[in-house]
């Protein structure tokens, strides 16, 4: 949950911007609300438990677990259009976005056209 405690701590810059962070994950929705509740995230969850939203940006992690997939922690910033501005995607489960990589794909997203 480090890249979401990352992404928490911007999120009040990026709503007073008029934007919104939504975390997909291949969880319940009962298991993203404690966990998310937990760890003190506030911004929206996107429960996806059959892959369908992963699958279509390929953020699939076959084997995350054992019995079981995950989805990669990228990061997609979206502008207001549904056009993707700049995303962050990479191969590993283990990465982590720092806050400037937040920070810079949004100023991204809101600036280009």
């Amino acid at each position: 949950m480090k890249e979401l405690a990352v992404a928490q701590s911007e999120y009040a810059a990026i709503k007073e911007k008029g934007g919104e962070i939504v975390a997909i994950t291949g969880g319940s929705a009962e298991d993203i609300k404690t966990a998310a509740g937990r760890a003190g995230i506030t911004f929206p969850f996107l429960a996806d438990p059959d892959f369908k939203v992963a699958d279509a940006f390929q953020l699939r992690h076959v084997g995350a677990w054992p019995g079981r997939d995950g989805v990669r922690p990228a990061i997609l910033f979206v502008r207001s259009d549904g056009t993707i501005a700049h995303s962050v995607q990479p191969t590993s489960y283990r990465f982590t976005a720092a806050a400037e990589t937040v920070r810079d794909g949004f100023a991204l997203a809101v600036t280009l056209p």
